[in-house]
């Protein structure tokens, strides 16, 4: 009960991102799905995407957030580099 609890509250939280941009850091391949990567964005939160031609660990990329699941985000790189 107390995870479907913590699962409902998360998806709640994470569909807020949804339609919003995210500034994430690259952390490399998705450990479920090698052709994603995943990152993590200011917050913390988890949130895999398509990587784009010569993405490497540790860059900054901008992401849509087109869905999300409990204690994920996904979304397409919308911009490659963050702006300070």
């Amino acid at each position: 009960v107390l995870l479907d609890d913590q699962d409902r509250i998360g998806l709640a939280r994470n569909e807020a991102w949804v339609g919003r941009v995210a500034e994430v850091l690259a952390e490399g391949p998705s450990l479920r799905n090698p052709r994603r990567w995943s990152g993590r964005n200011g917050q913390g939160k988890i949130v895999v995407f398509a990587p784009v031609e010569g993405l490497k660990a540790g860059s900054g990329v901008r992401v849509r957030i087109e869905r999300a699941k409990p204690q994920t985000l996904y979304g397409v790189i919308e911009y490659r580099g963050m702006t300070s």
